[in-house]
């Protein structure tokens, strides 16, 4: 009787268990993402202005007013995605189309991978105009430093968020059925679908795997340091390359799944790119860091043209 159990409609009329809910490592990890997303607005809007002696309001990330509008801006936007997306687990149990289901899920996916971009683009962001600030007035710098650190933290709270209950419950989606009048499905139909199930985790679990390498790649270039020797430039090589190399791959990393699921895997193909593009993207602000990047003046002189003499003066007289 169990198996024929149509899941749906009967199931979406349960009750609300709050408790069983509110211990869902989704959900802890949704709350977790929403306090450091209010925690960066906080440090942003609330103790990142400074007024100077003249009366001026400047930004204390390297007095860039849009700096810290766009990092507030991107805090504000988690805070409410969060929100939004208690609000759909809450409802999801209750929701009888399969459809709505998936939808609800894979926009769950696209706000994860778009705030862990974001917020990572806001930490690299803060930390570089925060370094380059040169203020003579004192200044309180905890909240600034505060708002780099929960930015670092928000995005490490999005990545998890999208591995445990995103993309995790894409595969689960496609073994449950909608309505009343659906029956069980043979034991080799479940067999496919079982099988199905473990490609499709497996082709997520290669995806997500450039994200996760991240924080560990943050690490290892923190520990490098920023002295041009041997070991950082090897290390900064060898992290810009791996990803490059990656992307360069793509199509052969995902043949072998597309040919067993049947399908192209697009959303795959497209978290695994931003990974490794991420990877790249720190590879070169790295590289900016340990000022082996041309982004000065200075270093393009070969190419400025010597300036010619217009006037030669000997004594008392002027050749032109």
């Amino acid at each position: 009787m169990d198996a024929m159990r149509a899941y749906g409609a009967g199931m979406a009329g349960g009750s609300f268990d709050f408790a069983t809910f509110i211990k869902k490592p989704s959900v802890i990890l949704r709350i977790i993402a929403l306090a450091f997303s209010l925690l960066v607005w906080g440090c942003i809007s609330s103790g990142s202005w400074f007024r100077k002696a003249n009366n001026a309001e400047i930004c204390l990330f390297g007095e860039s007013s849009g700096t810290c509008s766009f990092g507030t801006a991107i805090a504000v936007f988690g805070f409410l995605a969060c929100v939004a997306f208690l609000i759909i687990d809450a409802m999801f149990e209750r929701i009888s189309s399969v459809q709505q289901r998936k939808q609800a899920v894979l926009g769950d996916v696209g706000a994860s991978c778009f705030f862990t971009f974001f917020f990572f683009i806001v930490f690299v962001t803060l930390w570089s105009k925060y370094a380059s600030l040169d203020l003579d007035e004192a200044y309180d710098a905890g909240p600034p430093k505060w708002a780099i650190f929960f930015s670092f933290t928000s995005f490490l709270a999005w990545v998890c968020r999208m591995n445990v209950s995103g993309v995790r419950r894409i595969p689960e989606l496609t073994r449950r059925r909608c309505g009343a009048h659906h029956v069980a499905e043979p034991s080799t139909r479940d067999t496919q679908q079982q099988q199905q199930h473990l490609l499709t985790k497996r082709a997520w679990e290669t995806a997500l795997a450039p994200v996760k390498q991240l924080p560990m790649n943050m690490f290892v270039m923190y520990m490098a340091g920023s002295t041009i020797s041997i070991f950082p430039i090897m290390m900064v090589c060898m992290m810009a390359w791996r990803p490059i190399k990656a992307l360069m791959g793509l199509q052969a990393t995902f043949k072998g799944l597309e040919g067993e699921i049947g399908s192209s895997l697009i959303l795959q193909k497209l978290v695994y790119s931003l990974g490794n593009l991420l990877g790249v993207c720190l590879a070169v602000y790295k590289c900016a860091g340990m000022g082996l990047l041309p982004t000065h003046a200075s270093d393009w002189l070969d190419f400025v043209e010597a300036a010619q003499r217009m006037e030669f003066g000997v004594g008392s007289l002027i050749y032109s």
